[in-house]
């Protein structure tokens, strides 16, 4: 019982810390999605700082995506009671996928500082074997030492030549890497995404920032749904089975199959079975 309580204290808090996560950030946390055959109604929850136009107006700006329909949009205020939504207007907008170019920028740093230690290692490599390429024409004393010199040459230019034939590919393989992220990024800033810039207009006491709640209609989206019945006469039952297939919306739902036995009895007044829920 205690262990259950327990539980049941942990769920309320944690539920207690979505809320007020939600309700804490600037960013939008999507709320409800309902899915129609070829479209979704959305509706969000987002706190926004307020900018004062004259003593008694703000405004605040958000986004909504470029696939919706900024005429079905709605807004509501949670916060705080005394304001007032006078006008809201939108304007569309084609902004780079900031997300992806600063992905990219960063991997392409990284990729370049890479190149350039690699780089550096084969400059090292190369002065050494032009070091020990030197040392081919210095002139010994005894023959004892010509054949220590002789031995160290060979010695450490192969394995320095070797370190550097082995290094070279790794150099071509990130400069490679390097002018790949490079069209990237420059096809990636070449595209632009579509966007609704949305800007509401308030009444009421000043305010520095405000939680609004709004909806706003989806086109390329959908949802669909498959039944089947299976009749199993001999065993006096029906299979039911029940498929949802859903299209592309902003958080994807998979498909979701699901199936139910309904039993068949027959009837009191005549031969027919009937093969519906609590019969």
């Amino acid at each position: 019982m205690r262990k259950a309580f327990s539980i049941f204290i942990t769920g309320l808090v944690m539920i207690w810390a979505v809320n007020l996560l939600l309700t804490s950030y600037v960013m939008a946390a999507p709320v409800e999605v309902m899915l129609y055959p070829a479209s979704a109604q959305i509706t969000e929850i987002q706190k926004l700082p307020l900018k004062a136009v004259d003593g008694k107006t703000s405004e605040a700006i958000f986004f909504i995506p470029g696939q919706s329909d900024p005429e079905t949009l709605t807004t509501k205020i949670v916060s705080p009671a005394n304001l007032k939504v006078l006008d809201q207007r939108w304007r569309q907008l084609n902004r780079p996928d900031e997300q992806t170019v600063t992905h990219l920028k960063k991997e392409l740093a990284d990729l370049k500082k890479e190149h350039r230690r690699l780089q550096s290692d084969n400059r090292s490599l190369e002065t050494q074997i032009q070091f020990w390429q030197l040392q081919t024409k210095a002139r010994m004393k005894t023959v004892a030492e010509a054949g220590n010199m002789s031995a160290a040459i060979g010695r450490n230019m192969k394995k320095t030549i070797q370190d550097k034939l082995s290094l070279e590919p790794i150099i071509d393989e990130t400069a490679k890497k390097i002018k790949d992220i490079e069209e990237k990024l420059q096809q990636t800033t070449g595209k632009r995404e579509t966007s609704w810039e949305v800007t509401i207009v308030f009444s009421g006491a000043a305010a520095k920032e405000a939680t609004l709640a709004y909806g706003y209609a989806v086109t390329g989206c959908g949802w669909s749904s498959l039944y089947r019945l299976e009749a199993q006469p001999l065993k006096h039952r029906v299979r039911f089975t029940g498929t949802r297939r859903s299209g592309r919306v902003p958080d994807r739902i998979g498909d979701r199959s699901t199936s139910a036995w309904l039993p068949c009895n027959r009837g009191r007044s005549s031969n027919r079975r009937s093969c519906l829920p609590g019969s």
